[in-house]
């Protein structure tokens, strides 16, 4: 849903979602989860040009994605990092 939102231009519902699944992961101790939705909230700031923050969530999905050695993923947040810069 956090995805669909942010999408449609919707970043306060995208950001709700996404806060709700992040918790969600965190609590089953899901960290290719918590790095997927970490990165998807990257993009919401991304996108009103917040880049401060969106580089901190990629930062932290970069982590999570590089720790469960997930290649795909970490690309793609290697890439939204070089696009803040």
């Amino acid at each position: 849903m956090g995805t669909r939102y942010r999408l449609q231009r919707e970043p306060d519902s995208a950001l709700k979602y996404y806060n709700r699944a992040l918790e969600l992961y965190r609590g089953i101790g899901d960290e290719r989860g918590e790095g997927e939705v970490l990165g998807g909230i990257g993009a919401v700031y991304f996108n009103p040009e917040d880049f401060e923050k969106a580089l901190d969530y990629y930062q932290e999905a970069l982590r999570k994605r590089t720790g469960v050695d997930d290649r795909q993923l970490t690309g793609s947040t290697y890439n939204g990092i070089g696009s803040v810069y």
